[in-house]
C-alpha cells in the first residue's frame, strides 16, 4: 500500500547509518549499532513488492557479513547472543546471492557440528562460543523455530516465476 511504502521510507530515513558500511541501526539515533532485520524475509518469501526496497535487503546482508563471528552474527550490537532461526532468515535475505547466503548460513552448520551444546539443538547461543547462555536449562532447545533452516527452499527459483504466496491454496480451493 502507499501508506506502507511511506512508513518504510520514513523508517529508512531515520534508521540508516553509513559507517562503517550502510546498515540500519538498532534504534533511531543510536550510532554504531545494528540489529538483524530478520523479519524482512517475509517480504521475499511472500513475493511482496515492498514496502522495503531490495537495496535495503542487499545492504543489510552485506553489513551482516562484516559482523560475522565464528558461529554467526549477533542479534544486535548489545551482546554476542544470537538465535538460529533469525540467522537462517537473515541468510535467506541474500536471495539468489549464494555466496552471501553461504557466508551467513555456514556458521549455523558449524555451530551444530562443532559444539557440544547441541543435544537437543539450542536456538539461542553465543556467536563466539556456540554455547547456550541458558546452559543447564531447557530454554531455547529443540523448538520448532529450527525449521527456519529451510526458509531458502521456499524462495522462488530463477525462471520459475512463482512465489510462495502464489503457490498457496486458499481455503475455498481446498473445499472444491
Amino acid at each position: 500500500s502507499e501508506r506502507g511504502h511511506a512508513l518504510a521510507e520514513t523508517w529508512m530515513q531515520h534508521a540508516m547509518e553509513q559507517d562503517p558500511k550502510p546498515h540500519s541501526q538498532l534504534q533511531f539515533g543510536m550510532n554504531k549499532s545494528y540489529s538483524i532485520k530478520y523479519n524482512l524475509v517475509w517480504q521475499l518469501l511472500l513475493g511482496l513488492d515492498g514496502p522495503f526496497p531490495a537495496s535495503l535487503l542487499e545492504q543489510e546482508v552485506a553489513f551482516y557479513r562484516t559482523r560475522l563471528d565464528k558461529y554467526g552474527v549477533a542479534l544486535d550490537s548489545r551482546n554476542a547472543n544470537t538465535k538460529l532461526d533469525w540467522l537462517a532468515w537473515a541468510a535467506t535475505l541474500a536471495g539468489d546471492d549464494d555466496e552471501s547466503f553461504q557466508a551467513l548460513f555456514d556458521p549455523i552448520v558449524d555451530m551444530v557440528s562443532e559444539t557440544s551444546d547441541v543435544a537437543p539443538v539450542a536456538d539461542l547461543f553465543d556467536v563466539g562460543t556456540g554455547r547456550n547462555p541458558q546452559l543447564g536449562q531447557k530454554a531455547f532447545r529443540g523448538r520448532s523455530v529450527l525449521g527456519a533452516v529451510f526458509a531458502k527452499m521456499l524462495l522462488p527459483k530463477p525462471g520459475q516465476g512463482q512465489t510462495f504466496s502464489e503457490l498457496m491454496v486458499s481455503p475455498g480451493e481446498l473445499q472444491a
